[in-house]
């Protein structure tokens, strides 16, 4: 067997083109082929269904966990919040809201 020490250049590699390597069979409706094919992709989709079906149970059991939570912040946000005070640091600016704004310096 040959390293790539020994090729003289590129033209001395072997591809699948210089071997005529084919991914599929040359003969069309080899049965045996077929149903192997057809098998092995009928693995994957399942495979892939049940891995999604996974998926989606831990994302709807994250988003269950998160709605309480964020009801709780949501309340202690709009508890916390007192829309008559001016800002009283020279920075700031009212927000719409009623919440101070803090502006600050960007370099680009």
């Amino acid at each position: 067997m040959r390293g790539v020490s020994h090729i003289k250049g590129v033209a001395d590699m072997r591809t699948a083109i210089s071997t005529h390597y084919r991914s599929t069979s040359r003969h069309e409706g080899s049965p045996y082929l077929e149903v192997m094919a057809l098998g092995m992709e009928r693995l994957r989709l399942e495979r892939d269904l049940e891995w999604l079906g996974k998926r989606e149970e831990r994302i709807r059991k994250r988003l269950a966990e998160i709605k309480p939570l964020l009801e709780k912040r949501d309340g202690q946000v709009q508890d916390d919040d007192h829309p008559g005070t001016k800002a009283s640091t020279p920075g700031e600016q009212s927000a719409p809201g009623g919440g101070p704004w803090r502006t600050m310096k960007v370099e680009y």
